[in-house]
């Protein structure tokens, strides 16, 4: 009896103690202090799964985190729970789509919309899925369905404004933008879509109003820190440097709080690629090519990946894939893909240590279950490219898998790459890209795991520097086809009028002919970098500290 007693006691604690942590765990959400909540919630939900409510807020946190994939198993636990819960289930196609699942996150979204054809959000977040899916017709039709239900919802505004400026029409976008302002005068990321597609002026009043809403008491954290990305590429705009990298400091330490990030966890990771991928795991008989060429562009984000691809995917030949998921979909069996490394492994293991055990026949497999999702995607026929940056860290798997695939690797200057990094904001992933300490560090790794691929594969990767390709964009344009074994088509070099539809930060640039603006641009900002040169270490460019 005085235990049970006891036990009961306790139990009663436990629900008491639960319930005073789920309420401070909630109060830090609202509150936007997502990284204090997190490990409090993570600590709780390792310990209670079935408290439906809390693990729809350890899903929002671990989504706002840029844990997609964590954010998905506890959505969908709720899901399964209360099935016709409709917040429920657009937070779960939102973390599919945030973990780069698009296929599942717009049948997750047509599920919804099936049975609540008035949900607007829905609607908006059906027409990003598309968007990802390569289907701008289907998108925009999205779009202009919440519209017709609510010609002011400001998603829905939003996302075609965001449509038109990564498709070129930048007047229209630029009208949308002004259109939300209107109706929601305070709405920082707007602000910061904007500066996208704008080149500011000298007392441009779009500053004023932004410095005014900066100064005020009134916008969230999360505002000020679109405003402060904005407002940077304003005030480098106007040639006002040290009000520019104010306000990206500002933002960016905005970004970093909301995010994990550790640079062990990616060292582990490179010692892991390269202690698998030895040279003689290379030492297997070529296998049979098939029709199909894919040509991967990798590199550090802000390398020139887009340009790159923008100039091929303007040939005749080949089909622009974008950043496709596909390959990451395959090599961890999520998405799309029904087969993954570990269950294909002799042991079970995952990348990159299961990779090199496959047999032959489980890396065709693995090529063809890739070739077979972006064929279908994509609809080619005969050569595409993916140009999803992080494949570096995939190229040995990539040659053994796919050995009649194209690695084209883009290299720019490691501080102009970095800058550029830093001064973007990244909605999901590139967490290391919001302290100048961190990139340097990570672009130690990515450039010691190309070393290391350089080393295994030699001429099987060509290494285009963005420096030389925009001083002679002839030549550059010449090797790069010469290497994807294309004709030469002139149309290469007019890559600017292609009418593909761009959706990463470069958007904006790949619709001007070949510039060299970008050349050397750290120097303007050299006296803030010290940071990042000091992390950088010998890769940096110059001796600028001295």
């Amino acid at each position: 009896m005085a235990k049970r007693i006891e036990r009961k006691k306790k139990s009663q604690a436990s629900r008491v103690s639960l319930k005073a942590n789920f309420a401070k765990i909630k109060s830090l959400y609202q509150a936007g202090q997502f990284m204090n909540a997190l490990p409090l919630v993570r600590k709780i939900v390792s310990r209670q799964t079935t408290d439906v409510d809390l693990l729809n807020i350890a899903g929002l946190l671990e989504l706002q985190a840029g844990s997609a994939e964590r954010a998905i198993d506890w959505f969908y636990i709720v899901h399964s729970q209360i099935p016709d819960n409709p917040d429920v289930s657009d937070n779960l196609g939102s973390s599919y789509c945030a973990a780069g699942q698009y296929d599942n996150g717009q049948k997750q979204f047509e599920a919804l919309l099936k049975d609540q054809p008035k949900r607007l959000q829905a609607w908006c977040n059906l027409g990003s899925a598309k968007l990802n899916l390569g289907d701008t017709v289907g998108a925009r039709k999205a779009y202009e369905t919440a519209l017709d239900l609510d010609p002011n919802f400001i998603p829905a505004l939003t996302n075609l404004a965001l449509l038109e400026g990564q498709s070129g029409a930048h007047k229209l976008a630029l009208e949308y933008y002004y259109k939300i302002l209107l109706l929601h005068p305070t709405d920082g990321e707007i602000y910061s879509d904007l500066s996208r597609f704008k080149k500011f002026r000298l007392n441009d009043p779009d500053i004023a109003k932004m410095e005014k809403l900066m100064r005020t008491c009134i916008i969230s954290s999360h505002d000020r820190m679109y405003l402060g990305y904005a407002l940077a590429k304003a005030y480098e705009d106007i040639g006002q440097l040290d009000k520019s990298f104010e306000n990206l400091n500002a933002a960016s330490a905005l970004k970093r709080a909301s995010v994990r990030f550790d640079i062990t966890d990616v060292k582990n990771n490179v010692d892991a690629i390269i202690n698998s991928f030895r040279p003689d795991v290379f030492e297997r008989p070529e296998k049979k090519s098939v029709h199909q060429t894919p040509l991967f562009i990798v590199g550090m984000p802000r390398s020139g990946t887009t340009l790159v691809e923008q100039i091929i995917a303007s040939h005749s030949r080949v089909i622009g894939g974008g950043e496709l998921s596909f390959l990451h979909d395959v090599i961890t069996g999520q998405g799309s893909s029904d087969v993954s490394i570990s269950s294909l492994s002799l042991n079970n293991e995952g990348y990159p240590v299961g990779a090199v055990s496959l047999s032959d026949e489980d890396l065709v497999k693995i090529g063809q279950t890739y070739l077979d999702l972006a064929m279908k995607r994509l609809k080619a026929t005969d050569t595409f490219t993916d140009k999803m940056p992080r494949n570096f860290f995939f190229i040995g798997l990539i040659k053994l898998a796919l050995p009649q695939a194209k690695i084209i690797h883009c290299k720019r200057s490691p501080l102009d790459t970095c800058l550029s990094c830093y001064s973007i904001h990244f909605p999901y992933g590139q967490e290391f890209s919001n302290d100048l300490t961190d990139l340097g560090q990570y672009y130690q790794e990515y450039d010691r795991l190309m070393g290391h691929w350089r080393k295994v594969l030699g001429d099987d990767i060509l290494d285009v520097s963005y420096e030389h390709l925009v001083e002679d964009p002839k030549l550059g344009t010449e090797k790069l086809l010469a290497f994807c074994d294309l004709a030469w088509e002139d149309g290469c070099l007019e890559f600017h009028n292609a009418a593909r539809h761009v959706t990463t930060a470069s958007a904006a640039q790949v619709r001007q002919p070949i510039y060299k603006t970008a050349v050397k641009r750290w120097q303007r900002y050299a006296n803030y970098l010290q940071p990042l040169i000091d992390a950088l270490g010998p890769l940096a460019d110059g001796k600028v500290n001295e």
